[in-house]
This record gives C-alpha cells, structure tokens and sequence, in this order.
C-alpha cells in the first residue's frame, strides 16, 4: 500500500523480468517516511551480465519506461542468488530485513 495505492509486487515483478538485465527479482516493501511503504527491488542479474556501477539507476530508469512512475522501485539492490523454499519459492520474509 503506497498512499493509498495498493501496488502488487507480482505485477511490477512480472514487468522487471522483461528487461533482459534480469534473470530474477523479488520485490519487497520498504519503509518511507511519506507514502508508508515504497517497493524495493532485489534482482539476480542475467548469467554472464557483469555488475558495473550504475546498473542498479539503469534498471529504475527502464522501469520508469515501462510501468506507471509509482510503481517503480525506489531501491534496485543487485544480490548473486534469491533466498529459496526447497520448492522453488523466493523467501521474501528473509529479504525484509534489509534495508
């Protein structure tokens, strides 16, 4: 909930794993001081996609492309593997507690 907006994380992640930068994303709620929540994103770049400096502020700025501006991260953290169930299943509730 964004100030009132419900943002759906599967949403903004189903349209994040288009940018061909992203093998898989988890998106979370961090807090702010105005809206109460913001979404986060936690993305696992594409194998064989280096890291470089800015890549986080490329991926907002596609997004901002691709999706209504208040659904867009405020954060894009860059992470080698998403915490999983033994089924498969990305463990947000570990993710959460980062800020």
């Amino acid at each position: 909930m964004i100030g009132g907006e419900n943002i759906s994380s599967l949403a903004v992640e189903a349209k994040l794993l288009e940018n061909p930068l992203i093998h898989e994303v988890a998106v979370i709620p961090i807090p702010h001081e105005k809206w109460g929540e913001r979404p986060k994103a936690v993305v696992v770049l594409t194998p064989g996609e280096p890291y470089r400096e800015g890549i986080e502020e490329d991926i907002r700025k596609w997004a901002k492309s691709k999706m209504a501006g208040w659904m867009v991260p405020d954060v894009v953290e860059i992470v080698e593997e998403l915490p999983k169930t033994a089924t498969g299943k990305v463990k947000k509730h570990m993710l959460k507690g980062k800020k």
